[in-house]
């Protein structure tokens, strides 16, 4: 991944930047929502709050 990066990021190729750009958007987002679900079930455990017991048992039900 860091050859390609370093490859659009030497030839300058618009469409090659777009590119990277739309991957580090899309890493970015995913790492937030994981961020984000992370606290707020890591908050309902702490608190013993059942509100976010179907979401967990959805991603139990995953492996």
């Amino acid at each position: 991944e860091e050859l390609y990066a370093a490859s659009a990021y030497l030839s300058k190729e618009p469409i090659q930047i777009g590119t990277l750009r739309g991957q580090d958007l899309g890493k970015a987002f995913v790492l937030s929502v994981i961020g984000i679900g992370t606290l707020l079930a890591t908050i309902a455990v702490v608190t013993g709050n059942n509100w976010a017991q179907p979401l967990l048992d959805l991603f139990k039900d995953l492996k």
